[in-house]
């Protein structure tokens, strides 16, 4: 019976595979374009679809691919707009005018794709203009993970960091090793049970350190990504 099921589950997500292939390829290789290049990156995509016999598989011509999501659950390309939660000024009485937070499309696809992303352990970078946002969103959703629950891990805590021109990898260790708990020696991990998001902001604010050309928070987080952990410093 549990072969059966895993069966028709595969057999179902095989009708999705190929639009869910073409909405991976636009957010992973097609993440960090912006406005402009957005367009050149959707006609190329539609091109080598069409050549590859998976027109059918594309989000309905005239937008950007990247206007799209595609829902398991209908079957369909949906449009981001359409896909954004409405606006309820009374859940948000209390906050000032300056901190309410309106949902866009641009928000939506944020939010959808780190609730993708960092339950499956995967680092993000959110990359834009300055005011575009990317703070707030960010921080909406992260003050989401107390209402949902992704992967049944109850129990999620976050932190924001916030670097500067003068931030020091020692001192960015310090505060990220302060918000876990000790395991062991050289060994911090968040509280047993839950999962731990730090918010990097402003990342790339640090100045340049010596040789290089990296600056050393930066180099901290380099090891982190690359090797799960830092030397001690």
């Amino acid at each position: 019976s549990h072969t059966a099921m895993q069966g028709s589950a595969g057999a179902s997500l095989a009708v999705h595979l190929d639009q869910i292939t073409l909405f991976a390829l636009a957010w992973s290789v097609g993440a960090s374009c912006d406005a402009s290049s957005r367009q050149q990156f959707s006609e190329e995509l539609r091109r080598l679809a069409i050549q590859a016999d998976l027109g059918a598989a594309l989000p309905p011509s005239g937008s950007h691919v990247h206007d799209f999501m595609y829902s398991l659950q209908e079957g369909s390309w949906v449009l981001w707009a359409h896909s954004a939660p409405t606006f309820a000024e009374t859940t948000q009485s209390t906050a000032l005018y300056e901190e309410m937070f309106v949902p866009t499309a641009e928000s939506t696809s944020i939010c959808t794709l780190l609730g993708h992303l960092l339950p499956c352990g995967k680092h993000v970078l959110c990359a834009g203009p300055p005011g575009s946002s990317k703070s707030t969103t960010i921080g909406a959703f992260l003050n989401s993970l107390s209402i949902h629950c992704y992967d049944g891990h109850l129990s999620w805590a976050h932190t924001r960091v916030a670097l500067s021109a003068y931030s020091k990898a020692d001192d960015v260790r310090s505060l990220l090793d302060d918000r876990l708990e000790r395991r062991r020696w050289g060994v911090h991990g968040p509280r047993l049970g839950g999962r731990c998001i730090f918010f990097i902001d402003d990342l790339s604010s640090p100045q340049n350190g010596g040789g290089g050309g990296t600056s050393s928070p930066l180099e901290l987080f380099r090891q982190w990504f690359g090797h799960g952990g830092w030397h001690h410093l």
